[in-house]
């Protein structure tokens, strides 16, 4: 990525997806570092690479979509030791932030538990990760 665009002027730079996730994971990590980095290298800029987040679709609940990436990745996996995994639970505290989406058409950061909502607004978020 840094030899590649190291000749290219700074608006002419191309990044794969990878290489963006990449400097994603690190603007999450140390947004400092992430600038430091920018300055002496050819790197993707933080406003650049914090865009990604937005084509991502962020749901509440067991979506859909969640469900056939599980069922797809289960399916790859043939080694016994493969189909070993760890459910993970976090509670994650949230800031007070009430606003209307109108791309969704509703209210965000009140409670929203994937089947239902409610009028109460958000302080905690409950993560699980497999």
């Amino acid at each position: 990525m840094v030899l590649l665009n190291a000749k290219n002027h700074k608006n002419g730079r191309r990044y794969t997806s990878d290489e963006m996730l990449l400097c994603l994971s690190i603007d999450k990590s140390s947004a400092s570092a992430h600038r430091y980095l920018c300055s002496i290298l050819p790197f993707p800029t933080p406003r650049r690479v914090r865009q990604l987040l937005t084509k991502f679709r962020w749901d509440c609940g067991v979506t859909e979509t969640m469900k056939d990436c599980l069922k797809e990745a289960a399916d790859r996996l043939t080694d016994e030791l493969d189909q070993v995994f760890a459910l993970m639970r976090v509670e994650v505290s949230l800031k007070l932030n009430v606003h209307y989406s109108a791309e969704k058409d509703k209210v965000i950061g009140e409670e929203d538990w994937g089947t239902n909502r409610t009028s109460k607004y958000a302080d905690h978020a409950l993560v699980f990760m497999l």
